[in-house]
């Protein structure tokens, strides 16, 4: 479903803005009346706040400032020329003209259940100037596959892939997703009905989220995710009940994940889990990577009654630390065939044993993380923490 996902919050950029209903104005809130009820999860970006930010404002000096075709596959040079290329043609400035996203999803095991829907997802973009036919026109011009219209409820979908479509409601609106949440999406918006903004159990997780932040997810842990979870390497995780996660910008960059359990008893043996895996494996990752050294002793955990909280600020200097370690990357990538990552100092490849430390076993970067891949288990309707785990650092139990 992630990659899925994936084409289609693109598919919907390239397409409109959305808004719950079929008027203007809103926000957040009512975007999730355009989400179906039974979603166990839910993700929110506000654009406009982050738009202020000052992480925002230096990307976007990057990227004026880049030059096409450098340093890369997709420079923030290629991105600036893509950007103006889909403004020229449809009149539409994705750096200024969306407002908020949301995005509402439903695992496919949780759905598999007996009295509960298909799994599905649908994305929600709320913003402005978003003509249908300039939009369509452009996605069809540039697809590489036929992009079919079909006609629901007065409304006009697009089948931008054959697992993804998209609508646009109205110059403000536009929803995309699996086909069948976009359907009930539609439904949502001419006759109300059961939504995301009524789902009371998830509402209450993201009534958890920062209030500062840019970025929050709510998601309930459903069985067969806790089942997922208990063969992980953290299996303390596996009876979590739902989980927060804030992504603040301003003043400065943090990252909030808060993960509930059934007792505190719970909450403690997962922060000591996490803990203990952190401590095992930082200075492993610390000899390779600094940068991820020090960005695992940024973090914090905490238990508050039966949660586990972890958190974690990134200060001016680890984010030019990090920025220099992606540019590092992306311009070895640029000379030639991509490669594996170097590391610092050494002189060798991430996946082999570093000169300096002769005789020691070559290590991948999945290893040195000991954890998935940071994002996929968050989208599937797994704890934020248990992904973090691959860039944090433990307190002690508080």
């Amino acid at each position: 479903m992630i990659g899925r996902m994936r084409v289609v919050a693109g598919a919907a950029l390239a397409l409109g803005a959305a808004l719950a209903g079929c008027g203007g104005g809103g926000g957040a809130a009512d975007a999730m009346k355009l989400v179906p009820g039974d979603a166990t999860a839910l993700l929110v970006v506000d654009v406009a706040r982050a738009r202020g930010s000052k992480p925002w404002r230096l990307a976007e000096e990057e990227m004026n400032a880049a030059v096409a075709g450098t340093a890369g596959a997709v420079s923030l040079g290629d991105l600036k020329a893509r950007l103006d290329e889909l403004k020229a043609a449809t009149g539409v400035d994705l750096t200024k003209d969306v407002d908020v996203l949301v995005l509402g999803a439903a695992r496919g095991a949780a759905a598999a259940a007996p009295g509960t829907p298909a799994a599905g997802y649908v994305l929600v973009v709320q913003g402005k100037n978003f003509d249908e036919a300039r939009l369509a026109d452009y996605v069809g011009k540039t697809s590489k596959v036929p992009v079919n219209k079909v006609d629901v409820r007065g409304v006009g979908t697009y089948a931008v892939t054959p697992a993804a479509t998209a609508a646009v409601l109205d110059p403000t609106t536009l929803i995309a997703g699996s086909p069948e949440w976009v359907k009930r999406a539609i439904d949502l918006a001419k006759d109300g009905g059961a939504s995301a903004a009524e789902n009371a159990p998830l509402q209450a997780v993201l009534a958890r989220h920062d209030p500062a932040a840019s970025l929050w997810l709510g998601l309930v842990i459903t069985p067969d995710a806790q089942a997922l979870i208990a063969r992980s390497p953290l299996p303390t995780l596996g009876t979590a009940q739902n989980a927060a996660l804030s992504v603040v910008l301003d003043p400065e960059v943090r990252i909030i994940a808060d993960v509930a359990l059934p007792a505190a008893t719970d909450a403690t043996a997962a922060h000591d889990a996490l803990a203990s895996m952190i401590k095992e494996y930082r200075p492993l990752v610390g000899t390779f990577v600094p940068v991820a050294g020090d960005l695992l002793d940024a973090v914090v955990l905490e238990v508050k009654e039966a949660r586990m909280v972890a958190s974690v600020t990134l200060t001016e200097a680890l984010i030019a630390d990090l920025r220099a370690f992606a540019k590092e990357r992306a311009g070895s990538a640029g000379m030639g065939a991509p490669g594996p990552a170097m590391v610092p100092g050494t002189g060798a490849a991430i996946g082999t044993a570093a000169p300096a430390a002769a005789g020691t076993p070559a290590l991948d970067t999945a290893a040195a993380a000991g954890t998935p891949a940071p994002g996929t288990a968050a989208a599937a309707g797994t704890p934020a923490p248990a992904t973090a785990a691959a860039g944090t650092a433990a307190s002690a139990p508080h």
